[in-house]
């Protein structure tokens, strides 16, 4: 997302201390950045390691299902 510092002086930033609060302005609407606490660090952490092994697992499935489908469709001609 936004890596290092000038993003925090080139767009005039305003930093709150107080609640740790980032607030700036672009196209004529404001936006405020809010650091997260450790565990919804490790909460969102968990959930995209969750979502990436779902996604292997459906491609894997789907690559099978690939193959079985043309290995079946093929000894079907081969035995005509």
């Amino acid at each position: 997302m936004l890596l290092g510092r000038p993003w925090q002086y080139d767009r005039h930033v305003h930093h709150d201390g107080l609640i740790n609060k980032f607030t700036f302005q672009r196209e004529e609407r404001t936006y405020s950045l809010k650091l997260l606490t450790t565990q919804e660090v490790t909460r969102d952490q968990m959930t995209m390691r969750e979502k990436k092994r779902r996604k292997k697992s459906q491609t894997t499935f789907s690559k099978v299902r690939k193959i079985k489908s043309y290995l079946w469709h093929h000894v079907k001609l081969s035995k005509r």
